[in-house]
């Protein structure tokens, strides 16, 4: 057998819970956490879809031990995750955006929730 110019026992297996991802894309609406930036999917019958074109980024990376949790995954376009991956973003501010991101997400719910209580109050 030929020699691969890597060691197989350092090859780590990834546990991926789509349920995770789904539920983080939808918190951070499909866009980069960074800079906004999504790409809208057409269907073939002209629907818009919610795609995004933005990849998860392991703030503390799953190599060195990084989790796949909602605590170290950021969704990030290709641009800021390239940046992120060669060390232009600093963690702090991956830290930071996460938070920012879910605190948007729950005023949304929050906000949400109101204009359905409105609405059942003036009817």
């Amino acid at each position: 057998m030929k020699k691969l110019g890597y060691n197989l026992k350092r090859i780590k297996r990834r546990n991926k819970s789509i349920a995770v991802y789904n539920v983080l894309a939808g918190i951070y609406d499909y866009k980069c956490a960074l800079c906004g930036w999504s790409l809208p999917y057409i269907t073939p019958n002209g629907k818009k879809q919610k795609q995004g074109g933005c990849d998860f980024h392991h703030i503390v990376p799953f190599a060195d031990g990084g989790e796949e949790t909602p605590q170290n995954l950021i969704l990030l376009c290709p641009n800021c995750h390239k940046r992120a991956d060669v060390g232009l973003i600093p963690q702090s501010e991956l830290y930071y955006n996460i938070r920012l991101s879910k605190d948007i997400c729950r005023l949304k719910r929050e906000h949400k929730l109101l204009r359905q209580k409105e609405t059942i109050l003036n009817n």
